[in-house]
């Protein structure tokens, strides 16, 4: 998912969040299917906002980097502001060193490429609805 205060510019709120694919599944096993419903339902509005862009990576192509843990990607006013979040199970874990950022910039660019495109991750959410 990716977000933006005006835009994709920086200074302007912007981040991306990668949530793990592993939640989906897991959380349409543990929960009803009418809340499941209500979550996805809850994902296809938000992705008509004009600031967010939500992309699905399908369970088709399996476990790639990154699929263990959720990465919330934000970016300060200035480069140097930027912060990467990882939620743990001990707890959130913050990175801002230079090699860090540029590692996690990598891997959720290539999490974006492996993704359906927007229009046909709001198709891929709807079978899902639709099949629950």
């Amino acid at each position: 998912m990716r977000t933006s205060g005006n835009g994709s510019a920086r200074g302007q709120g912007w981040g991306r969040t990668a949530l793990r694919s592993a939640t989906l599944p897991l959380a349409l096993v543990l929960t009803t299917a009418s809340a499941a419903k209500r979550q996805l339902e809850h994902l296809l509005e938000q992705s008509e906002r004009e600031h967010i862009t939500v992309q699905v990576i399908p369970f088709a192509i399996g476990a790639y980097p990154g699929s263990g843990q959720n990465i919330h990607y934000a970016c300060g006013l200035l480069p140097q502001l930027d912060t990467v979040s990882l939620d743990q199970s001990h707890g959130p874990v913050l990175l801002d060193a230079e090699a860090q950022l540029e590692m996690y910039r990598i891997l959720l660019d290539r999490m974006e490429r492996v993704a359906l495109e927007p229009s046909k991750s709001r198709d891929f959410i709807h079978d899902l609805i639709h099949d629950l």
